[in-house]
């Protein structure tokens, strides 16, 4: 019987590298700001979006680089009233300015850093939904093993 190699071909993989090389290259402008301002987004998204990872220690910006996803792909081609965000959990709880649910949400790593890095642990505990939510400090590292169903009363209007 012949194994199956799941491993993706030469020619998947060089088009993902150089996907994501395009996308790496992709410049935001003030007017792909100015879109993601009008379609809604947050100052919390728009503020983590600008930071240089270098100067926050980190080797890259997982929000910018989501943010260049959708330029790169296309999806700022419509009107920003058209414009539904689609980057996954992380960049939709800070689309939404929900500060402290990107954060706890998260394992630590490069998501939480660059949250910690540009609003420090006494912002992100002052984003908390409600004063019973634990701070960052009484969160687990291994947060994410949670059940997806709410645990804590404060969880259950999402």
């Amino acid at each position: 019987m012949k194994e199956f190699d799941e491993s993706p071909g030469p020619k998947r993989q060089a088009s993902q590298n150089s996907n994501a090389e395009a996308i790496a290259a992709v410049e935001l402008t003030s007017d792909h700001v100015g879109y993601f301002r009008e379609a809604g987004a947050s100052e919390v998204l728009l503020t983590v979006m600008e930071v240089d990872p270098e100067d926050a220690g980190l080797d890259h910006n997982p929000v910018r680089q989501e943010a260049r996803r959708m330029v790169f792909d296309g999806d700022l081609d419509g009107t920003p009233e058209m414009f539904t965000p689609d980057g996954g959990r992380y960049f939709n709880k800070l689309w939404d300015g929900e500060l402290y649910n990107a954060y706890r949400y998260h394992t630590p790593g490069t998501k939480t850093e660059l949250i910690e890095a540009v609003f420090g642990e006494d912002q992100i505990n002052a984003n908390r939904p409600d004063s019973d939510a634990p701070k960052v400090s009484e969160l687990s590292p291994i947060r994410f093993m949670f059940p997806p169903e709410p645990i804590h009363p404060w969880l259950e209007n999402e």
